[in-house]
């Protein structure tokens, strides 16, 4: 055997193993690649979803804005009704206790030792069948009715 000869056994023997690792390397490109194509794919999908997450990001803040707003007014509103109802409840109050005031003034007038009237004065309880000492209006029957619930 040639030295030549034992130099080509060995190149060939280099060459082949050099094949075997050219294929090997091939498949794991191939993979590689095929994994590259997936990739892209996924990150396409996450771009469409970040797009999408924007949109609905900025339609909650425009919805939210307006919700705001009309909160606001709506409680600018209820304020402004419970200033009102305030306003009209002291009104009713100083109304009531004037008109209580003068009721318990009427009473004293027409007490029995006053002027001879019925003792029963006015909105007290009368039985079925008489009539009460003082005639009533509709209004002052009212009246005492509501303030009878108060008290």
């Amino acid at each position: 055997m040639s030295f030549s000869l034992a130099l080509d056994i060995i190149l060939v023997l280099l060459l082949a193993v050099t094949i075997a690792y050219c294929v090997l390397l091939n498949r794991r490109l191939q993979v590689m690649r095929s994994a590259q194509s997936e990739m892209i794919n996924l990150i396409q999908e996450f771009d469409r979803a970040t797009v999408q997450a924007k949109t609905g990001i900025a339609d909650l803040r425009q919805a939210g804005g307006e919700i705001a707003t009309r909160l606001q007014e709506q409680v600018k509103r209820a304020q402004a009704l419970s200033e009102d109802l305030s306003f009209m409840i002291d009104a009713g109050d100083r109304m009531a206790e004037k008109l209580d005031g003068r009721m318990q003034s009427a009473r004293r007038a027409a007490s029995p030792t006053a002027t001879g009237a019925d003792p029963r004065g006015v909105g007290e309880n009368v039985p079925a069948g008489e009539k009460p000492a003082t005639p009533r209006s509709e209004a002052e029957n009212e009246l005492l009715q509501a303030l009878r619930r108060v008290k």
